[in-house]
């Protein structure tokens, strides 16, 4: 079971854990993501979000606005990803 501490007061349906006090949490709960200081006493950071393209209420992506440069409406979130580089091929 992992030693897990919380940032706010938290409920799993069985068990109150308060805020910032260890606890042997068993594995069959599910932590909040955004609640947890730390695991096994490892500072915890969340997985970075994967950006998503935004969608029509009928499941086709929406286009970019281009009347607003501040704001991408093609991307939840409105940011753009940055493009991956590429890799250079070999000259043989």
């Amino acid at each position: 079971m992992p030693q897990v501490v919380f940032k706010e007061d938290f409920f799993d349906g069985n068990r109150r854990y308060k805020a910032h006090e260890t606890y042997d949490v068993p594995d069959s709960v599910v932590l909040p993501t955004q609640d947890i200081i730390s695991i096994d006493g490892k500072p915890f950071t969340p997985a970075p979000k994967v950006a998503v393209r935004a969608r029509n209420e009928d499941g086709t992506l929406k286009a970019d606005d281009p009347e607003t440069p501040d704001v991408n409406e093609a991307w939840e979130g409105g940011k753009k990803p940055k493009a991956k580089r590429k890799t250079k091929k070999k000259a043989s």
